[in-house]
Parts: C-alpha cells; sequence; structure tokens
C-alpha cells in the first residue's frame, strides 16, 4: 500500500523514510518538545541530595520579668496601681559634744548665791586659793554655777571675776535660775513731825509675788516687814537728812531697792 509513495510525497505528508523501509510519522512539534527536554538534562549538573540535621536545643532557661506595678480593673474601670515603697533615706546620727567641766580656783573669799547676782541669798561660801568644779553659766557667762564643797548635791553661783586664770566658759551649758521679787513702787513720806518725838511715816504701793519687805534707814536696817506691807512708821533721831530705803524678799532674795531722801529733823 505504501509502494506508491515517493520520497517527496513522503515528506510533503510529514513521514520519515528509514533503511527498514517502514515509515513513521514525523511531527516538527513532538521533534523540537525531544531535543528541549534532552538538551535540559544535558547541561543540569547533578542534583545534590542534602539532609539536614536538626540538632537538639539545650533546656536553657527562660527568665520572666518582674514588673513592679500590677495593676487591677474594676468594674467602674478604675485602676488601682501598687507601687513599691522607695528606698529609705539615710538616718544621720550626730554625736554628742563632749564638755569637759573645768576645775577652778579662787582668787579670794568669795561667796556662793542662789542665784547669779548678788541680790540672790548666800548659801556658802569659798576661802581663797580653794578649788571646786563648774557645771554651768548665765547668758553672759559672768556667774559660774558650781559644786558647792559642804554639799556634794548642792549646787550655787560664783561671781567669775573672783576666780583665778580667767578663762572663757562659753562652752559651758546655760542654767536656768529663779527669779527675783518684783521692786516696790511710788516711796512716798505720808507723814513728817518733828519735836519731842519726832514721827515719819512712809507709804509704797503693794505688789505681788514677795514674801516681806526690808526696810532701812541711812542704810541700817530697821524692819524685816511682812508680806503684804504698804507703810512704815519710823521715829527717827536728830539729823540733817534721812535715807529711807525698801526692798521686796522672796525665798532666794531681794529685790532692787526703792529709795528716798527727805529733810532731817534737827530741833
Amino acid at each position: 500500500m505504501w509502494s506508491d509513495f515517493s520520497p517527496n510525497k513522503a515528506e510533503s505528508l510529514g513521514l520519515i523514510i528509514v533503511p527498514s523501509k517502514k515509515l513513521i510519522p514525523y511531527n516538527k512539534k513532538f521533534i523540537t518538545l525531544i531535543f528541549i527536554i534532552g538538551l535540559t538534562l544535558a547541561c543540569t549538573a547533578p542534583v545534590l541530595s542534602i539532609t539536614p540535621t536538626v540538632q537538639q536545643l539545650q533546656n536553657f532557661p527562660i527568665e520572666t520579668a518582674t514588673i513592679p506595678a500590677t495593676f487591677t480593673l474594676t468594674s467602674t474601670m478604675e485602676v488601682t496601681a501598687s507601687i513599691p515603697s522607695a528606698t529609705p533615706l539615710p538616718v544621720i546620727i550626730v554625736s554628742p559634744t563632749l564638755i569637759v567641766f573645768p576645775i577652778i580656783t579662787f582668787e579670794r573669799n568669795t561667796n556662793c548665791r542662789s542665784g547669779p547676782a548678788v541680790n540672790y541669798f548666800q548659801m556658802t561660801s569659798f576661802l581663797k586659793d580653794h578649788n571646786t568644779q563648774a557645771l554651768g553659766r548665765n547668758a553672759d557667762s559672768s556667774w559660774l554655777w558650781v559644786k558647792s564643797t559642804i554639799n556634794p548635791t548642792t549646787r550655787c553661783w560664783v561671781i567669775v571675776s573672783n576666780l583665778k586664770n580667767l578663762e572663757s566658759f562659753d562652752y559651758l551649758p546655760l542654767i536656768d535660775f529663779p527669779p527675783l521679787p518684783q521692786a516696790p513702787s511710788q516711796l512716798v513720806v505720808e507723814k513728817q513731825s518733828c519735836g519731842s518725838r519726832n514721827i515719819i511715816i512712809l507709804r509704797w504701793s503693794g505688789i505681788s509675788g514677795e514674801t516681806g519687805f526690808h526696810f532701812y534707814r541711812n542704810g541700817i536696817m530697821l524692819s524685816n516687814l511682812k508680806t503684804d506691807a504698804v507703810s512704815y512708821t519710823d521715829y527717827p533721831p536728830q539729823a540733817r537728812e534721812y535715807l529711807y530705803e525698801v526692798e521686796s524678799i522672796n525665798d532666794f532674795g531681794v529685790s532692787v531697792r526703792m529709795a528716798i531722801t527727805i529733810p532731817g529733823c534737827t530741833s
């Protein structure tokens, strides 16, 4: 049946004549596909087979962060924060200043009084060259509060100007002391009569807080009057003038004296 096909006719029909004289259908598209596949296989490098190795991870501890503030959401949408307390400030401790209480020596015989002034009553006294210990002072350091040599538990005041080897005592502690009484005021002559018997009556204004009065004529105490006294009657001798003074007293000392000078009785 293929005997009447010539090579040219076979080619026109898309057939190839092979030595076996069998005709194989010829298709250009098929041949082209086969060529491309072969070329691809020839140019492609051999593929390496890589097997990934999985290394087991060590069990490292996982660090978790601690948040110092916690928040609680309530039904009314209020947020409550818990804030760590502040670090306390360091406490500064101040050591007390060490005070050395000095031993003092007296330059002359000295009275020791119930307060830092000559108007305070005398409690004891120190002889020249005797010693005692100073424990305190007044505001201007002119008087010292010292131990009594008669009774170690008793304290009294001495004036600094009577000490040997004067120095500053400002480092000693300040010591409180009791007040003196208020001085009488408005001392006046209420009556004066000179004759066979001289009579002079003096009066002053009353005060509070005193326990009595001392009354003086020409520096001599005439009477120790009771509390609330406001007058005194004197029978003076003949004299050209009289100096009268009155002072109030309490348990610790005497006030400043109130004075008046009047003409005396001469005949």
